[in-house]
This record gives C-alpha cells, sequence and structure tokens, in this order.
C-alpha cells in the first residue's frame, strides 16, 4: 500500500512540475490531469483511513484554481494552483517520512515551500524532517521561521521543544513543551515534558506532572498505560541508561542512542493481560 502510494505521488509531482511550466496559460489543463490523478489516489487511500483524505484537500485546491480561471482571474488560480503543488510535494514528503526517507522528505518539503512560503505547517514539517535527517541547525531555524509567523502553533512549539531537549537546553525544552501543552493537550507533548523535567533535575516537577498526566487519562486499564512503567521508562530515558531487555515494551536506550529516542518517540504501553500470563 504504501509503494502504491508512493509511486502515485512521484507520478503526481512529475505531473505537478510538468504543469507548472506553462502557467498561467497551462493552468486548465494542468488543473484538470491533476484532479484526475485526486481522484486516483482517492482509490489508493480509501482502504486506510485516517484524517482529512489528502485527496480531497487537493481537489479542493484544484477546484478553487478552476473557479478563479473561469471568473478570468488568473492570480488567484495561480494561487490555488501553487497551493496544490505544495500540498501535492506535502504528502510525498509524509510518505518519505513514514519510509525513514528523511534525505528525500527534506528536498520535497523545501520545494513544496518554494510555492507556499507562508504556510507554517509545511514550514514546521520541513523542521521535523530536518531534525530526523540529523541538521539540527536547519530544523531549529526552520521551526523558528514558523514560530514568527504563528506564534501559536502547537506542533512548531512541540518540535521545537524536542529540538531544545536535543541540544541539552532542558529550560528551554520546558518553556516551549508548556506552551505546546497549553495550545493542544495531547498525550506525546506531554510525555516528552516529563522528560523534559527529568532531565533538568525537577524531579519533584517531573512526579507531579505524571500525576496529572495520569489524572487526565484515567486508570491504567482504560488508558491502556502502565503509569509505574511508563515513570520508569522516562525515567531511564532522562537518566541516559540502558533499559531492561526482558521488557519489549521498552527499547534500549543508551547514551549514544539519544538522538534516536528523541527523533523516533516510543511511548511505553501496558502489557497485555495473555502477554504477561506467558511469562510467568
Amino acid at each position: 500500500m504504501e509503494r502504491s502510494k508512493r509511486q502515485y505521488f512521484s507520478f503526481c509531482s512529475q505531473e505537478l512540475r510538468c504543469s507548472a511550466q506553462g502557467r498561467p496559460s497551462d493552468l486548465l489543463s494542468g488543473c484538470v490531469r491533476l484532479v484526475l490523478l485526486s481522484i486516483g489516489f482517492a482509490l489508493l487511500v480509501a482502504a486506510a483511513p485516517s484524517g482529512e483524505d489528502p485527496a480531497a484537500v487537493l481537489k479542493r485546491a484544484f477546484d478553487a484554481a478552476k473557479s478563479a480561471l473561469a471568473s478570468g482571474d488568473l492570480s488567484n488560480a495561480e494561487r490555488h494552483y501553487d497551493e496544490a503543488i505544495a500540498l501535492g510535494l506535502r504528502q510525498l514528503a509524509n510518505l518519505s517520512v513514514s519510509e525513514s526517507r528523511f534525505d528525500e522528505a527534506t528536498r520535497e518539503l523545501d520545494e513544496a515551500l518554494k510555492f507556499a512560503p507562508g504556510d507554517t505547517e509545511i514550514t514546521t514539517d520541513a523542521a521535523l524532517a530536518w531534525f530526523r535527517a540529523g541538521n539540527v541547525k536547519k530544523a531549529r531555524e526552520l521551526v523558528g521561521s514558523a514560530l514568527a509567523k504563528d506564534p501559536r502553533q502547537a506542533r512548531a512549539q512541540n518540535v521545537l521543544g524536542r529540538i531544545d531537549l536535543y541540544r541539552g537546553d532542558y529550560e528551554s525544552a520546558i518553556y516551549e513543551l508548556q506552551a505546546s501543552v497549553a495550545l493542544d493537550d495531547d498525550f506525546e507533548t506531554s510525555y516528552f515534558l516529563g522528560i523534559a523535567y527529568l532531565k533538568a533535575k525537577r524531579f519533584a516537577d517531573a512526579q507531579q506532572w505524571f500525576q496529572q498526566l495520569q489524572a487526565k487519562m484515567g486508570t491504567p486499564r482504560s488508558a491502556r498505560v502502565d503509569w509505574p512503567r511508563l515513570f520508569h521508562h522516562a525515567f531511564s530515558r532522562a537518566r541516559g541508561c540502558r533499559v531492561s531487555q526482558s521488557d519489549s515494551t521498552r527499547p534500549e536506550i543508551s547514551p549514544r542512542s539519544r538522538p534516536a529516542w528523541l527523533l523516533h518517540p516510543g511511548i511505553p504501553r501496558r502489557r497485555s493481560l495473555s502477554a504477561g500470563a506467558r511469562r510467568v
């Protein structure tokens, strides 16, 4: 499935570039071609529902471009067409990230930003891709640019907090992650905030934070999170030590692997009853 989507988006990206060469005179034919391509992609993603259908997002951009063309507004038509190109490249980059092709993702997102330089969501995606590719300086520049345009973007605050946590600037990481949680109280950001407290040796704050997180998420059975194990896992990560190999829910963590657990976060889940029974 992922390979089919990648092949589709590679083809779509090529069509986008070809169509862009003749703007605005070839804009209508390019839109018609790409609407048909988006319908084809809809068939690919139909069996894998997630958030909003990427094909629907692309089609809206194409429809907006066609409407602008029909009214003779070439300026708006070109703007919507650029939006469609950026969206297509962003989807291609998301597939690259899912396949751990971070170098490809950075190239695709950098190209997307040429068509949508003011899009803070794409800028944040690019920052995260560069971070995962190992270029922390570039990632920080991009996420700083996104926050300068939209200081209330929770994802950008999350990425900046993770970058500062990686750099060892724990107080800055705490500040950014707190800001992200205040804007969008999601579990992953809260988990990283707990780690930042631990890395800063603010153990009382860390314990209180994980207790609040547990209270919000509910009991271990309903939330499917083993809270004692979660706290132990976070504490072990913060210390940079190696976690027990006998527990398959906890990845190995060593000082050398610090980038790995920041770039590829994994939240330890509660063992299933059957798995626990097999270990007894």
